[in-house]
């Protein structure tokens, strides 16, 4: 956005541009900020299983989240995504809870589709290779018309859910370019868009092309720019945006545990790595790594291991937060950014953003005692209830 407008700096707009200003701050307007060049292609969406899930179609699917609400996981990119949006949205029409599970890429998700860790998700081109493997299917597309890879595969439309995924992308420039270099770009692209190279592309991403020239495509996204913020005024509505807490957080309530104890629950792992719970509450939890020589690198930093370690265990503990000793935790996915060293105590303080019956979504960071940030960490758990503890747990 602060580049010179000469047609040598673009970007690849994705749906959540017209989305993103009502949920966060940011540093764009889509009404302002960008020259539109040109729309490309639009996400081919269905909604994919395991092939040897129990549901053939959508209304065996429909049928039973009605019978168990709340037990079909639903995984989809993101807490906010337009995936999960869509989904939240074609589960109220029809009358059904899903659990819907965020997660931080369409590859994560389709693995852990792959791997039984959920029932469904909705997905675009990703699905396709293992569809044709045979270790995947499409219950329903989420289009506005069936597509022509799968012309048997009925649309949400088609069973009375009139929900669609529409995620088109196009190219964009900053704002104030000049109409004629505009035209010049739109033209490479479209030229480039219907090229036997370019159909084949499409083709193998399971999409179609969707060409607007750039007032088309200004004009898509200013309608889109205010039906995204009335999208976004329900969704808050309905608190699918904020987690509200469940209790306040506490840095009192788990004083003066044991080593290898964190927040009630005997750890191994929070033994062989000295970690102590500080607080816990509020959807939140905060742990301390004290710095140990043992833990380090050849430079004496902490090693991103042991704060791995340390994420894995304060995203979890944020997740279990409403009920510290009533559930376990299990680890679906972890992924964690460092962004500077550190050679003393490290504190993660982490969040539950997004709680299901079973899975959640957390994130977190980890600071120095200086307040430092050193690295950032999301997360996909399973929560599992624990039975009483055992006479070994008593004495971790």
């Amino acid at each position: 956005m602060r580049a010179a407008p000469d047609g040598y700096t673009l970007a690849v707009l994705p749906a959540s541009v017209y989305r993103e200003p009502f949920i966060n701050k940011v540093a764009f307007d889509p009404a302002r900020s960008f020259s539109y060049v040109v729309m490309l292609s639009d996400y081919t969406f269905g909604l994919a299983v395991k092939a040897d899930a129990p549901w053939k179609t959508w209304q065996d699917f429909a049928a039973d989240a009605a019978r168990r609400p709340g037990k079909l996981n639903v995984g989809a990119t993101g807490a906010v995504g337009t995936p999960r949006i869509v989904m939240d949205e074609a589960a109220e029409m029809a009358k059904v809870q899903l659990n819907m599970v965020p997660f931080k890429g369409d590859a994560e998700v389709t693995n852990a589709i792959l791997g039984g860790h959920i029932d469904a998700a909705p997905l675009s081109g990703v699905a396709v290779p293992h569809i044709h493997a045979g270790k995947m299917r499409y219950l329903v597309m989420l289009t506005p018309q069936r597509v022509k890879r799968y012309p048997q595969v009925p649309t949400l439309r088609e069973q009375g859910v009139d929900a669609v995924i529409d995620s088109p992308y196009g190219i964009a420039g900053p704002a104030g370019m000049d109409p004629a270099r505009v035209k010049t770009v739109h033209d490479a692209f479209r030229k480039a868009l219907a090229s036997p190279a370019g159909l084949r592309v499409l083709e193998q991403l399971n999409q179609q092309a969707n060409a607007m020239d750039p007032e088309q495509y200004r004009r898509y996204a200013l309608a889109t720019t205010a039906r995204e913020k009335e999208r976004v005024a329900r969704l808050r509505q309905r608190g699918l945006l904020d987690c509200p807490p469940t209790h306040t957080m506490s840095d009192t309530a788990f004083v003066d545990e044991p080593p290898g104890v964190l927040f009630g629950l005997p750890m191994p792992m929070a033994r062989a790595f000295a970690l102590r719970g500080e607080a816990i509450g509020d959807e939140r939890a905060r742990v301390r790594m004290p710095y140990s020589a043992d833990h380090t690198n050849s430079r004496g930093d902490v090693h991103g291991g042991a704060i791995a370690v340390l994420f894995d265990c304060a995203l979890s503990s944020a997740v279990r937060s409403h009920a510290p000793t009533a559930f376990g935790v299990v680890t679906v996915d972890i992924t964690v950014h460092y962004t500077a060293p550190c050679a003393g105590d490290v504190i993660a303080t982490a969040v539950c953003e997004r709680r299901g019956r079973a899975m959640c979504f957390a994130r977190g960071e980890a600071r120095n005692a200086d307040g430092e940030l050193l690295a950032l960490a999301t997360g996909t758990f399973k929560l599992v209830p624990r039975t009483a503890p055992s006479s070994s747990e008593s004495t971790p």
